[in-house]
């Protein structure tokens, strides 16, 4: 996946690394395994079996702005 990235967002990864989400997320020493495979810091969010959906109510309630994905730009 990281071969067909944008280079812009390959160096912010680098930079800032990789945030895990999602129950897979839980899955013991996965983390682990993508930080060797990569080489790029890897997090794991707080409540990574609910900040997905809770960032979605989030943009519901108008708290936060969705982004949006110019699929023409770059």
């Amino acid at each position: 996946v990281l071969r067909t990235c944008p280079p812009d967002l390959v160096a912010d990864l680098a930079d800032r690394g990789i945030m895990m989400v999602g129950g897979s997320a839980l899955l013991p020493g996965l983390d682990q395994m993508l930080r060797h495979a990569t080489g790029m810091p890897v997090h794991i969010a707080e409540r990574p079996d609910v900040c997905a959906v809770q960032g979605l109510g989030y943009m519901l309630e108008g708290k936060i702005e969705p982004l949006i994905l110019d699929p023409l730009a770059g």
